[in-house]
């Protein structure tokens, strides 16, 4: 999380990238003296220019190279030069400076109080009971290019239209822009592991484990999960599937669209096969529909906002997403069972498009990274749009969802959304490049890279686009104190996890 000179001096000063410039450096001599030698009259200039056009190209290629194969790309491709000086191996598994923790008591962590459900809310206890549930988890999709929160291309009319009948939440977040998290958390309830590796990898901790999903299925709901991604995303099939504790279901993805001939391989198709499903007999239903087409590269046939830049291959994919919406709904309106249907709508997180020379997901925390649309749709319920300014994390859906279906929503670390206020505290991590941990008070975000031992502060009221690192603005003990809080939660946090989803033996 930095400036962009932050960057470039993350970059030159060290060991790797000094000793490559002094190679340079030393076959550009090297090259002068030859050329000399050989032809004093012609000068040095073109021998010099070649042979370090030589030696930096193959650097060039391999930096273009991962943008290149949409599925088979790193999930960390962010600006190419430091994907080449900081790889992703690099520093991700969490804080690794055992000095940076020592002292550090996870036991001192106080999670943020909860308040009492808002009275303009308490109207909406068990409002939803006894009705079908389906997730639209959008892949990629940012807050900012959506035009329902102010973006000045209108790239998804049909969530517009819908919002008009539903919840809109204007301060959700994720925890970690990566969708193995965020599944985790929508799943059990909890701010997900901080470091690398997500339960989604490790399936088989979720045994015996209460989950929101257990809940709503324990009332005789059946489960679709599906998704226009191929292989099923990131791992995350076998991780649903312990999330319902193994509940026999179809598990959709990718492959499964290419090989029935009659449905369009994408977002699309996902819609309409997900449709079919619902319509085989009337038992209520849980769906969990994952887009793909926002994630890079951003391959679409619909270009409405045409293509000269990687901003319109983007805004081109919210479209489609938003017409496998519109698809959706009126699908489950020609079947008749869209009053009976709450349909929650939400990016799983958002996405760089080369603002602070960042390029997908899962690299910094910018708000443009972690602030994601989301709204819950049932046109029986919600007569007119009702904004919810409580800032959030995906965790706290499930208690909240639970709150509207009439469930007990007492799960794991998920609060009520309707009982929080529009500047709580969030607290956020990243793992690639170098780890990073940050926390979200008031309208201030501050950063900590553990690594460098490095802070940044920003004030988004007054800097929303996060341009100005007002770090100086704070002494150092203030500075010790946000690090001591945020390297307790980190701690706090991965204890948690540790005990109650353990690691099985193998």
């Amino acid at each position: 999380m930095a400036r962009v000179g932050d960057e470039f001096v993350d970059l030159f000063f060290r060991w790797p990238t000094i000793v490559a410039f002094g190679v340079i450096v030393i076959l550009y001599v090297l090259s002068a003296q030859i050329q000399k030698k050989i032809s004093p009259l012609t000068g040095v200039r073109a021998w010099s220019v070649s042979l370090l056009s030589l030696v930096l190209l193959p650097f060039a290629l391999s930096a273009k190279q991962p943008i290149n194969q949409p599925r088979f790309f790193s999930p960390s491709v962010a600006f190419p030069i430091f994907l080449m000086h900081q790889p992703v191996a690099g520093n991700q598994d969490g804080v690794k400076n055992i000095n940076l923790l020592k002292g550090i008591d996870p036991n001192e962590f106080i999670p943020p109080k909860t308040a009492p459900i808002s009275d303009a809310f308490k109207q909406y206890e068990s409002i939803a009971k006894g009705k079908n549930l389906v997730f639209v988890v959008m892949e990629s999709v940012r807050r900012r290019n959506v035009g329902l929160y102010g973006y000045s291309r209108d790239t998804m009319p049909t969530f517009s239209r819908l919002a008009n009948q539903s919840l809109v939440f204007q301060n959700a977040y994720v925890m970690q822009p990566r969708s193995s998290k965020a599944m985790a958390a929508l799943a059990l309830g909890i701010m997900p592991d901080p470091r690398l590796v997500p339960l989604s990898w490790e399936p088989q901790r979720l045994d015996g484990k209460d989950t929101f999903f257990v809940r709503v299925l324990n009332e005789g709901r059946r489960f679709y999960q599906g998704t226009a991604q191929p292989y099923g995303g990131d791992r995350l099939q076998d991780f649903f599937h312990a999330a319902t504790h193994h509940v026999t279901q179809p598990v959709v993805s990718l492959e499964t669209l290419e090989e029935d001939q009659t449905l369009p391989n994408d977002d699309l198709g996902l819609a309409q096969h997900f449709l079919r499903w619902v319509n085989e007999n009337d038992d209520p239903f849980v769906g969990l529909l994952w887009t793909e087409c926002a994630h890079m590269p951003y391959d679409t046939e619909a270009k409405p906002f045409g293509e000269d830049n990687l901003v319109d291959k983007y805004d081109n994919c919210l479209r489609q997403v938003d017409d496998a919406v519109g698809v959706l709904v009126e699908g489950l309106d020609k079947a008749g069972k869209l009053d009976d249907t709450l349909i929650v709508i939400f990016g799983d997180h958002g996405e760089a498009l080369g603002e602070h020379f960042d390029r997908g997901h899962g690299s910094f925390l910018f708000e443009h990274s972690m602030c994601i649309p989301f709204i819950i749709y049932n046109p029986d319920i919600f007569r007119t749009r009702i904004d919810v300014m409580g800032r959030f994390q995906l965790k706290d859906v499930p208690a909240t969802l639970l709150y509207l279906l009439g469930l007990p929503d007492d799960l794991n670390q998920s609060v009520n959304i309707f009982s929080k206020g529009a500047r709580d505290k969030l607290y956020m991590s990243n793992v690639y490049q170098d780890f990073k941990l940050g926390i979200l008070f008031d309208q201030t975000k501050f950063v900590y890279r553990p690594r460098f031992d490095r802070v940044y502060i920003y004030d988004l009221d007054a800097d929303p686009l996060e341009k100005s690192n007002i770090s100086h603005r704070y002494n150092k003990k203030q500075l010790d104190g946000l690090k001591h809080e945020v390297l307790t939660w980190y701690k706090y946090q991965t204890q948690y996890v540790e005990q109650n989803y353990p690691r099985k033996p193998k």
